[in-house]
């Protein structure tokens, strides 16, 4: 794929969980400055407010080939569930889409797909060690309230 055929294609995720204009905009904004700054000219914007209607419609633009890089405040834009983020991920590789998220530096044609599964686990683990820690602390509480 050309060059000017990835510029294109550069498009922007942005979602907030609440209707608020000012966080869309300032996603939107800062992955606009980094496009500027890598060359890339943004050629559409998919932006949700709590329900998930522009992510559906970004995935079908990659599927069809109109997508060749996503850019993305951060990975959380995609949700917390990991499940999501993998199914994602698989998705961009399987349609040769490029995903940036520009404040955590992570660029998928940086990152080998072992490295990425790796990050995926790691990831993975993280949270349920989080959900044990926090099922432990309601556990000492409650035995202590009883």
């Amino acid at each position: 794929m050309s060059v000017k055929d990835r510029v294109a294609r550069t498009v922007i995720y942005a979602r907030s969980k609440i209707a608020d204009d000012r966080a869309i905009s300032d996603q939107i904004a800062l992955c606009t400055m980094y496009a500027e700054s890598a060359g890339l000219a943004v050629t559409r914007t998919f932006a949700d407010w709590h329900e998930r209607w522009s992510y559906d419609c970004l995935w079908d633009a990659m599927e069809k080939g109109e997508v060749a890089v996503v850019l993305m405040m951060d990975m959380s834009r995609l949700g917390r569930s990991l499940k999501r983020w993998r199914a994602f991920l698989e998705h961009a590789s399987k349609n040769h889409v490029r995903i940036v998220s520009v404040l955590e530096g992570f660029d998928s044609t940086d990152a080998p797909e072992g490295m990425l599964e790796g990050r995926l686990k790691m990831l993975e683990n993280l949270r349920r060690e989080i959900l044990f820690d926090a099922d432990q602390r309601v556990g000492r509480q409650h035995r202590r309230d009883t």
